[in-house]
């Protein structure tokens, strides 16, 4: 199914230190026969990466990160194995209810998913709650969602309304989840995320300037690239002549993307001419860097007069050279 914008999906879409805890669950009506696919599955990710796992051939809840294995709690995996359990019964039963409810053949291959998780800003006092979200597709398509403004459920699916009238009468647990004790353990996983980051060796973060082919002749796309940082909090910016670069110029922007090695990476983007010779830079910022990492961009044209330039530089030295080499051999031959 196609899950509305969020950064707690398996490709994340960040802004500078926001962070999201997400756990995506997904139960099929029957095995699936596509290899690889399983009648249940549950996940959790943090900053779009998976951090813990469970499916029913193997129904044990494992980490899938380092920093995860160990836990304060030390039955944290065997509490949250017994859990998924019940949760997988809890979807076998819920989703043989829906086909009923809509009439739907018992031999065709139905799909309900659940997801859900937050996303919070990490400020000097802890983490702050900026969204929430709660939702249920069936056969890829939304079936409930929670409306954490107002606490309430909502549907366009008539066969969702029993659910709905039900939940709602239900205290509000989803929005207490959402706006406390999922920030509460996204910040304990951050931590631990971390610490055990500072043990290892990260590479140093790395900025490349270069262009592209655009769909315009006389254009090019000018990228920068900032890749390797870590934490997510940088600052990229794109100035020409001294001048910050916006969205206001055209400046399209990638927002920051995990790499495979628990690093990031952002793609700033802006189009130009081929015949530009302003200057253009590329920054990366950070309070923990000692200055900033900087890369300058000259055009064609630019590099073509510094070219002359320094060659007109290197062929009057050749000259001097030539000259004082003839001076000194001809003092030799007339002493």
């Amino acid at each position: 199914p196609q899950w509305p914008p969020f950064p707690g999906s398996v490709v994340a879409l960040f802004t500078s230190q926001t962070h999201s805890l997400t756990y995506i669950y997904t139960a099929y009506s029957k095995e699936p026969s596509t290899p690889g696919l399983h009648k249940f599955t549950a996940m959790g990710l943090l900053d779009g990466r998976i951090i813990d796992y469970f499916d029913n051939d193997h129904p044990l809840k494992v980490p899938k990160q380092k920093w995860m294995e160990e836990q304060e709690d030390k039955d944290y995996w065997k509490k949250g194995s017994d859990t998924l359990k019940k949760m997988m019964d809890w979807f076998n039963i819920n989703i043989g209810i829906l086909m009923d409810r809509m009439r739907q053949n018992q031999s065709d291959l139905h799909t309900l998913q659940w997801l859900h998780g937050c996303e919070a800003k990490k400020e000097a006092g802890g983490m702050v709650f900026t969204r929430g979200l709660d939702m249920y597709n069936y056969d890829g398509k939304s079936f409930l969602e929670f409306d954490d403004a107002h606490g309430v459920w909502s549907t366009a699916n008539t066969a969702a309304e029993p659910t709905k009238r039900k939940w709602d009468g239900v205290p509000d647990y989803t929005k207490g989840y959402l706006e406390n004790e999922c920030c509460q353990w996204m910040e304990k996983f951050l931590q631990k995320e971390q610490e055990e980051l500072q043990k290892s060796s990260l590479p140093d973060p790395e900025v490349f300037l270069f262009t592209t082919s655009s769909s315009v002749n006389d254009r090019v796309n000018l990228n920068c690239l900032a890749t390797g940082f870590y934490p997510t909090d940088v600052d990229l910016q794109m100035t020409r002549d001294g001048q910050l670069l916006t969205q206001l110029n055209g400046l399209r922007s990638s927002k920051v993307r995990p790499n495979h090695d628990n690093t990031y990476q952002r793609r700033d983007t802006v189009e130009i001419l081929t015949s530009d010779t302003s200057e253009f830079r590329c920054e990366l910022l950070h309070p923990s860097f000692t200055a900033p990492i900087r890369k300058v961009w000259a055009s064609a044209s630019t590099a073509m007069i510094i070219g002359v330039v320094g060659g007109c530089v290197l062929l009057f030295l050749l000259v001097v050279a030539l000259l004082l080499i003839w001076l000194h051999k001809k003092n030799k031959l007339s002493k």
